[in-house]
């Protein structure tokens, strides 16, 4: 699972014979990249650093940064971390 936040577009798309819910976005994009770096690192969620950023509950929530990626689409690498664990 690929974690990150940030604004998108969200709303149905499509004619009124096949009409979908989606996400569209930067944003959406980035998350399906961690997602696909979960298996790169061997870990089930890769989160981002907006995502991190934004975690109210940090010591309720056991995270390891992994590394810098350089993702498509992206002129900066951007900082990932694996959630690890939630403390109940």
């Amino acid at each position: 699972m690929g974690l990150n936040t940030g604004p998108v577009v969200a709303g149905n798309m499509g004619s009124e014979d096949r009409m979908n819910y989606t996400v569209l976005g930067d944003n959406v994009n980035l998350a399906s990249r961690l997602e696909g770096a979960t298996k790169m690192y061997s870990v089930s969620i890769c989160v981002s650093q907006s995502t991190y950023d934004q975690v109210v509950n940090k010591d309720k929530l056991i995270f390891r940064e992994l590394d810098r990626i350089k993702v498509v689409g992206k002129k900066e690498a951007v900082k990932i971390y694996q959630l690890i664990d939630y403390i109940d």
